[in-house]
């Protein structure tokens, strides 16, 4: 796998941050866990699912071990993806 390392700025990382960090503010805040789906961020943590803006897609998302980790990649090949925090 590839680690994406774009440069400040870059809509793609910025919307990846944002979701991990409406991620971390659920899991450190409320719940001890990463939960299942994105969707579930809706609406208290994020007001909608920010896109891949090339694709109009669907990031990635993966809870691993219980809800301890997550993966989030801009594709379920998992090829390029986000670490998480």
């Amino acid at each position: 796998m590839t680690q994406l390392n774009y440069k400040l700025g870059n809509p793609i990382k910025e919307n990846a941050e944002t979701i991990g960090s409406a991620l971390g503010k659920y899991y450190y805040s409320d719940h001890g866990q990463y939960l299942p789906s994105l969707e579930d961020l809706i609406p208290e943590y994020l007001s909608s699912i920010p896109l891949i803006p090339e694709t109009k897609k669907e990031y990635y998302y993966l809870s691993q071990e219980n809800g301890k980790k997550y993966k989030l990649c801009l594709d379920k090949s998992q090829a390029i993806y986000f670490p998480a925090r």
